[in-house]
């Protein structure tokens, strides 16, 4: 994500259109499947809200799928929905400028997704998600080329012109594939070995498929880098982020089979950090950018950038774990003193 970002950031006027006579931009075009890594972004959504199911104490009313949740509010939920909207327009305004402030993004999607699936458990309809995901899959193919009018037409089926960068269809496909996912991962974890083989093996299949069945995962449009050709793909671009996913998380679990992380260390920084990381990486980076090509995108000035952006990152996962430890022990302390 910060990669593919930063990069983007230098080559671009204003994030929208290619500065085509800058020397980045042959690599932006030669690497553009890394791509496929920050659109992974709504999976980890996905993941993350059965994750705050679990910490937020619902009641899961199933062994093995999530049908309903209870013993938590929908006005709870609601709060959420609110805060990542509110969060996802400060971000726009603080990195792009007042006149984008209300632009559809990331921020936005996840809290509308969350939301979504939120009231379908809350009413015990959750198999509804994994319908509303396969809708949203099989009618991607005819959904390129439509796009919405007004603002919540934008939300849902995006736009031709900047400002809808996340439509929910097709990616809430993405976010309930993320949950499902982790759902499936939660449970039986002592049949790890064979779940690392489903993974290892779908995800590979499902790139393959998609890259054979497919010209372009992504399609490079040079006057709208973030247009239809990222946003609005087709069943095989779906269907190689959640291969991509299945192949990382396949990979991660093999790579830490005998090995832990350390409470500081680079990937549990990242990881415990990545909402925060990509608020402040997005601020300071579209802000830091705009000063760096009035200098000229020197090589030097290049992985200065990016070097920078790395560092701030890690540092902004150091302050989220340290600040979550400190929140656990408090919490255990109280409980102690009960």
């Amino acid at each position: 994500m910060i990669f593919v970002h930063c990069s983007v950031w230098l080559v671009t006027r204003e994030d929208v259109a290619l500065l085509t006579d800058d020397f980045l931009v042959p690599q932006i075009r030669r690497f553009a499947l890394l791509g496929l890594f920050p659109l992974m972004l709504p999976a980890l959504a996905g993941s993350s809200f059965y994750a705050y199911l679990r910490r937020s104490g619902a009641s899961i009313n199933s062994n093995s799928s999530v049908r309903r949740i209870s013993d938590i509010s929908l006005w709870q939920l609601v709060r959420v929905f609110l805060f990542f909207i509110g969060l996802g327009f400060l971000t726009n305004l603080l990195s792009w400028g007042p006149s984008v402030s209300f632009d559809w993004d990331v921020l936005g999607f996840i809290g509308l997704c969350w939301l979504v699936m939120a009231a379908l458990l809350r009413v015990g309809l959750g198999l509804l998600i994994d319908v509303l995901a396969l809708g949203c899959l099989m009618t991607s193919p005819w959904l390129t080329d439509v796009y919405g009018t007004g603002w919540f037409g934008v939300v849902l089926f995006g736009s031709e012109h900047r400002g809808a960068y996340w439509p929910f269809f097709p990616w809430f496909a993405v976010v309930a594939f993320g949950f499902r996912l982790t759902e499936w991962l939660w449970f039986n974890s002592d049949r790890w070995p064979m779940k690392w083989g489903i993974l290892f093996f779908g995800g590979g299949v499902s790139v393959v498929v998609s890259m054979v069945f497919s010209d372009h995962l992504i399609r490079f449009d040079d006057q709208n880098v973030w247009g239809a050709g990222v946003f609005k793909p087709g069943i095989a671009g779906i269907v190689a982020v959640c291969g991509v996913l299945c192949l990382m998380i396949a990979g991660g679990a093999w790579w830490l089979k005998d090995r832990s992380l350390k409470r500081y260390g680079f990937i549990n920084c990242l990881s415990t950090g990545i909402l925060w990381i990509y608020v402040v990486h997005q601020i300071v980076g579209a802000n830091l950018s705009y000063w760096l090509k009035k200098a000229g995108h020197l090589p030097m000035v290049s992985l200065a950038f990016f070097a920078i952006e790395l560092a701030l990152s890690f540092g902004v996962g150091v302050l989220a774990v340290y600040l979550q430890h400190h929140r656990i022990r408090l919490i255990l302390r109280k409980s102690s003193t009960v």
